[in-house]
């Protein structure tokens, strides 16, 4: 007899499945995936011998090892009847997804990311805009691409937004690590080259404090100098100053030095390196990136999704979103391993995320046993750089920060401000309804002595030395 739809699902149901077992016992289902699809799709009322005709819309299906099944994607209809917006007649409705949005993050999957070769892979891609194709990062487990990069045009696909990227044509496949000028990391860019300058993208704001603790640091040592570094420079707009401590010259009018045959070095034009934190100041320590390491405690506070506030200082670019409840103050406390830290400052990095989701107000709390209570160790606004750190990875790149700077490769914010107070824990706010970082970094001390170092723990060895002044191996 005539088969029936319902044995015709059936036979396609038992094909997908054998075909579905023996990609697993060839360990290649996680690199499989199946569209079904056709070129036209079926009204959703009947025609009059009971069956439909062709139509707009449709439903299709993805299955695959490595997709985020069981969600549904793209925009159902609020109304299936006349009254619909996207009705048009005989229950023919209008498209609300375009295919070229689902094969936007299949070829991203399969490693095509720049915005020029995507447009060429799918030519009606721009009819409908960058933010109306899905990503590998929404469809697959093992996607790279954020659905928020759809916020800027990265022709290349190296993760630096066009009007930042000085390097257009930076071949994104390869596995390595590209500044935020969009160039080839410096030590693996072809010799001869000059690393494009990264520090601009990441602007450092003063602390919030009535004056500055230090002086700032002279230009970077990377900018080339007339004079040997254990010499001073002499300022080439004044005259060279005598040196009181040289015996005098016979010559009681001896002439002046010759200028310079050589032009003065020009200013760099990176952004000043941040002035370094008052680390001589308060107990005895040693002076770290972040107090925080990836195997500190923590939890969430004042937010209602679950997500995992490791991530805000586990050392990578990896998104951490944080949706406040009705108090508008979401966050989380963290208890560092070392037992007695103070801290100068904070570091916020960007997410992958939307700027409308930059922390724009920070409220840093310190707790300490003898206290018993939360205390606002410092509080002040922020403005992010604009610049996003894809995460690229579901475990995001690697921050390389040290005490008196944040990784120059990644967009952050710092805020330096003085404080000498021992905490052993932390907690960090920042008001908003939603607020999405990639990782938090404390700079400050590990305080060498005091209530609560056990020498006999080698993670407490501060600079090879403990509570009491015994010796213990680093």
């Amino acid at each position: 007899g005539e088969d029936t739809l319902s044995e015709m699902f059936q036979e396609v149901n038992t094909s997908l499945g054998n075909f579905k077992d023996e990609m697993i016992r060839q360990n290649l289902w996680e690199s499989v995936v199946i569209i079904m699809g056709s070129d036209f799709g079926r009204t959703i009322t009947p025609n009059s011998h009971g069956g439909t005709d062709h139509a707009w819309g449709g439903n299709y299906f993805m299955i695959g090892g490595s997709l985020k099944g069981g969600k549904i994607l793209g925009e159902y209809p609020e109304r299936l009847t006349e009254a619909s917006d996207i009705w048009t007649a005989r229950g023919r409705l209008i498209p609300t997804t375009p295919w070229d949005s689902v094969w936007n993050g299949v070829a991203n999957w399969m490693g095509v990311r720049g915005d020029d070769e995507l447009d060429f892979v799918l030519p009606n891609r721009d009819n409908f805009g960058k933010c109306a194709m899905f990503t590998d990062g929404q469809l697959f487990q093992n996607g790279q691409v954020s659905a928020s990069d759809c916020l800027v045009r990265d022709s290349d696909g190296d993760g630096v937004p066009d009007g930042q990227d000085v390097c257009p044509d930076t071949p994104y496949w390869l596995p390595v690590r590209v500044d935020l000028s969009g160039c080839l990391h410096p030590t693996l860019q072809p010799t001869g080259a000059t690393p494009s300058p990264v520090t601009t993208a990441a602007p450092v704001t003063t602390a919030p404090v009535s004056t500055p603790t230090l002086a700032p640091v002279p230009a970077p040592t990377s900018a080339p100098s007339l004079q040997p570094t254990s010499a001073p420079v002499p300022d080439p707009t004044s005259a060279p100053v005598p040196d009181p401590t040289l015996a005098p010259s016979p010559d009681p009018t001896p002439a002046p030095s010759p200028a310079p045959t050589e032009a003065p070095v020009p200013a760099p034009t990176e952004a000043p390196v941040p002035s370094p934190m008052p680390f001589n100041t308060g107990p005895t320590g040693t002076a770290v990136a972040t107090v925080l390491d990836p195997d500190s405690t923590s939890t969430r506070v004042g937010i209602t999704n679950t997500p995992d506030t490791t991530r805000a200082y586990d050392a990578t670019t990896s998104k951490l979103l944080l949706k406040a409840n009705p108090a508008g103050q979401p966050g989380f406390d963290v208890t560092p391993v070392w037992p007695q830290t103070i801290v100068h400052g904070i570091r916020v990095y960007t997410s992958s995320d939307s700027i409308s989701r930059d922390p724009t107000y920070f409220i840093l709390s310190g707790w300490n046993d003898v206290n018993g209570e939360w205390q606002v160790i410092a509080e002040g606004g922020l403005s992010l750089p604009s610049g996003r750190n894809s995460h690229r990875n579901p475990l995001g790149h690697i921050t390389l920060s040290t005490p008196t700077q944040g990784d120059p490769d990644f967009y952050h914010e710092e805020v330096l401000f003085e404080n000498t107070q021992l905490y052993s824990k932390y907690r960090v706010i920042f008001p908003g309804t939603e607020r999405c970082v990639s990782q938090v970094e404390l700079p400050g001390l590990k305080i060498c002595s005091g209530a609560g170092v056990n020498c006999a723990e080698s993670a407490h060895c501060c600079s090879g030395m403990c509570l009491g002044g015994t010796t213990c191996s680093a």
